[in-house]
C-alpha cells in the first residue's frame, strides 16, 4: 500500500503530496512526524525528538517534521531540530496537513517511518511515556521506545516487530469541506 497520487494539473504544478511522494524517494527511509511548539506532548518530546533524529545514518534516513499548526511561530525550528546544511531534518509548513492527512497521521506528536515506496513500516507512538492525556498523566520513565525499536530493527534489516504503537497527544483540526 504506497500514499502515490497522480496529478492531473499539468507539467508544472505537484500538489504537496505528489511533492512529499517525490521526497520519500531520496532516501530509503523516512520519518515523519507531526509537531507543534504549543503542544505540551510535543514539547515534552523535543529533545528526545532532536537525538533520535540527529544520531540516524544520514545516508539511508531523512526526517520530515510537519508543521500541522499553521497558526504558531517557527523560529526555533531550525536551532532546535537542524543542525547545519548537512542536516537529515527538513520540515514542511505550508500544505502539511495535507500530507499529514495523506500518511494518515491524525495527532502531534505522532510518527510514520516510510520505505522509499511510501510503504508504513512504523506508525504511532515515540514511546509509552503518556499514560493519558487528559491530566497530562507521565510515567516518570519509559519503558517501550517504540521509536527507537523500530528504528534499530530496520537498521538491522530486520522486520518492524511493534510496527504500530496508540500515540497519545493532541488531535490535528484538519478543515472542513465546504
Amino acid at each position: 500500500m504506497g500514499l502515490f497520487i497522480v496529478s492531473c494539473a499539468g507539467t508544472d504544478f505537484k500538489d504537496p503530496v505528489s511533492e512529499f511522494n517525490e521526497k520519500i524517494n531520496e532516501k530509503p527511509f523516512t520519518i515523519v512526524l507531526t509537531y507543534s511548539n504549543e503542544c505540551p506532548v510535543c514539547i515534552l518530546y523535543t529533545s528526545v525528538i532532536k537525538d533520535i533524529f540527529q544520531t540516524l545514518p544520514k545516508d539511508s534516513f531523512q526526517c520530515v517534521l510537519l508543521k500541522v499548526n499553521q497558526y504558531e511561530k517557527w523560529d526555533f525550528f531550525d536551532s532546535t531540530f537542524v543542525n547545519g546544511e548537512k542536516s537529515n531534518i527538513s520540515a514542511i509548513e505550508k500544505n502539511a496537513l495535507e500530507v499529514a492527512k495523506s500518511v494518515g497521521l491524525t495527532m502531534f506528536p505522532e510518527v510514520a517511518i516510510l520505505n522509499n515506496k511510501g510503504q508504513k513500516l512504523y506508525f504511532g507512538a515515540i514511546d509509552n511515556r503518556v499514560k493519558e492525556l487528559g491530566a497530562m498523566h507521565f510515567r516518570p520513565e519509559k519503558s517501550d521506545e517504540f521509536l527507537k525499536n523500530a528504528i534499530q530493527q530496520i537498521r538491522n534489516h530486520r522486520d518492524v516487530t511493534v510496527s504500530h504503537a496508540a500515540a497519545k497527544g493532541c488531535y490535528i483540526e484538519f478543515p472542513k469541506k465546504p
